[in-house]
């Protein structure tokens, strides 16, 4: 009876303002025609922020394993807005019509789990965990093309990822084991509604077993719920959109930040830390990057780029902490799709 419900509220709300999302895409497209066609003119935008290299505090609780969860900023700019493929324009429109801010400003319009990887230990290459509109269900993303992997995270997309680290209290391999359970779950564009605030009630209406169809925000709480871990998702799962996830495992880092903190560096490691730090995040975007630091020297800086996460989260600086975010996820999606393979690929 739910089911249906929900069913009949996505024809009668859903369908209609999709046709209307994609009239208005039209509109856009035929006026940037007549705009360049008049002045010639063209934009472009995106920059990083410099890595902040000193040494923070370290809440105690990073001593445990630690995953991450990667967020992707909206398009702001009209111009990039509509070279944006059919799929990812939709999406990116549902998540602006029905999704809350951020407690960080800028929207989010996709979340995914990201569990770092460890020679020897990455176990078959499962490192990052998504579903895309148009896909072929959640995967591990990283086993597919290679090549494809480095365009979309890194050239396509590279300034516009953030992440948060998410505690467990068990070990990694259980946040591999939940994931691989759902992986093949079919996309749900449709479950967007149920994240709007009027229909949340409604959330637990789907179906939460693994494998249930899911949008990314869906699949990555789902999948959280399965572990032991420090962030209490305490709403169905398709309760969450990909903005309301980011703000519950972003209070939860405020929290942990709050609790008090051990120093992330001592002496001795300061200064070879902020040098491999500056490697990575600055330095050429290649193999050789990656090996000459290592997975332990990558691992030392991804720990430190996380205490500077927690330190901007207790500082309650909006721009710090947004800087902080960013300069994370591009350690994680550098150290993992750079790195030399320890799995075989998945034929596409």
């Amino acid at each position: 009876m739910h089911v249906a419900l929900l069913a009949s509220l996505f024809k009668t709300m859903y369908n209609p303002l999709i046709a209307q999302l994609l009239k208005e895409r039209n509109d856009a497209h035929d006026a940037a025609t007549t705009d360049v066609l008049s002045s010639g003119a063209g934009a472009g935008a995106g920059a990083g922020a410099d890595a902040d290299a000193a040494a923070v505090a370290m809440p105690r609780k990073l001593k445990s394993n630690v995953v991450y969860a990667l967020f992707l900023e909206s398009v702001e700019s009209k111009q990039e807005r509509l070279h944006m493929s059919t799929a990812e324009w939709l999406v990116d429109e549902a998540a602006r019509h029905f999704d809350v801010a951020t407690a960080v400003p800028s929207k989010v319009t996709h979340v995914e789990l990201l569990v770092p990887a460890v020679a020897g230990s990455s176990s078959g290459g499962r490192i990052h965990f998504a579903t895309y509109f148009g896909g072929d269900g959640a995967q591990w993303q990283n086993r597919m093309d290679k090549t494809d992997g480095i365009d979309f995270y890194l050239v396509q997309n590279g300034s516009r990822w953030r992440a948060l680290p998410i505690i467990i209290n068990d070990t990694v391999d259980g946040v591999r084991r939940a994931a691989d359970a759902n992986i093949g779950a079919p996309y749900s564009l449709g479950m967007y509604l149920t994240s709007t605030v009027a229909l949340r009630p409604l959330a637990s209406a789907w179906s939460d077993k693994p494998g249930a169809r899911a949008h990314c925000a869906v699949v990555t709480a789902r999948v959280l719920k399965m572990c032991n871990t420090a962030t209490p998702l305490k709403h169905a799962s398709a309760w969450y959109s990909p903005s309301s996830l980011y703000n519950a495992i972003y209070r939860n880092s405020v929290a942990i930040s709050n609790e008090g903190p051990t120093t992330a560096l001592d002496s001795s490691n300061v200064s070879d830390c902020t040098t491999a730090m500056a490697h990575l995040l600055h330095g050429p975007m290649s193999t050789e990057t990656i090996r000459s630091l290592g997975d332990e020297g990558c691992a030392r800086v991804i720990a430190q780029l996380t205490s500077n996460v927690y330190a901007t989260a207790r500082a309650g600086n909006a721009t710090d902490a947004r800087s902080a975010q960013r300069d994370l996820a591009t350690g994680l999606l550098k150290w993992s799709l750079l790195r030399e393979d320890d799995h075989a690929q998945v034929a596409p």
